[in-house]
């Protein structure tokens, strides 16, 4: 299963975002969830990632893990938002 987030980067504090973003990505590995696409706009409005998952019990679990939450409150104070869409492989 392939999903999509786009995080929206406007107004956003980069050093908690960068920070969120450098504890919780290592996690993905646990579940079995490759990020395929890491992507930055140039403009640097947005940022997009391409996840690979085995399936979404995968994806809730990485969700629910307690190291991650312990970073959440980056999340919440950096401003960023995202909108996660699951998609279909056409090629």
């Amino acid at each position: 299963m392939i999903l999509h987030a786009r995080i929206d980067l406007t107004g956003v504090d980069l050093e908690k975002f960068e920070a969120y973003e450098s504890a919780v990505i290592p996690l993905l590995e646990r579940y079995g969830i490759i990020l395929a696409e890491r992507l930055r706009a140039d403009d640097g409005s947005c940022e997009v990632h391409v996840l690979d998952v085995p399936d979404m019990a995968a994806m809730e679990r990485y969700r629910a893990d307690p190291d991650r939450d312990a970073f959440q409150h980056l999340w919440d104070e950096c401003g960023a938002s995202g909108v996660i869409t699951t998609m279909d492989r056409l090629v």
